[in-house]
């Protein structure tokens, strides 16, 4: 008789198992719910099977605490659950603060205040 659950049990996961259960791990930890993390991650399965270690089919799990969402590269983002999709921007504070940075010759800054006295580059 073949051993199918329980102690004592040998055990396959693939790749993808192992990454999706570590993801498992960090939502649980992130205040998801078991259900709509076992829905979410269903779907997940579903639609996006190939995760290799030469192939993931996004970047990102983004949760709100309720909601679980997929990320695909910087462009769409799906809530796993209901498959619907929104937009994401997402603006990178560090790189806006070192453009501006590069446009201003910074005289001096005050730590405390934040304050500071510029000059604008020319050119």
């Amino acid at each position: 008789m073949a051993c199918k659950r329980g102690k004592g049990c040998r055990r396959h996961y693939s790749f993808g198992d192992v990454v999706l259960l570590r993801s498992i791990a960090r939502l649980l930890n992130a205040g998801i719910s078991v259900l709509r993390l076992k829905r979410a991650l269903q779907s997940l399965r579903k639609h996006h099977p190939d995760i290799t270690p030469d192939s993931l089919p996004g970047t990102h799990l983004i949760t709100n605490g309720r909601k679980i969402y997929f990320r695909r590269g910087s462009h769409s983002v799906e809530e796993l659950i209901t498959g619907q999709f929104s937009f994401a921007f997402v603006v990178e504070l560090e790189k806006v603060k070192s453009e501006v940075l590069k446009q201003l010759d910074v005289k001096t800054v005050r730590r405390n205040t934040g304050e500071f006295n510029y000059r604008v580059r020319s050119g």
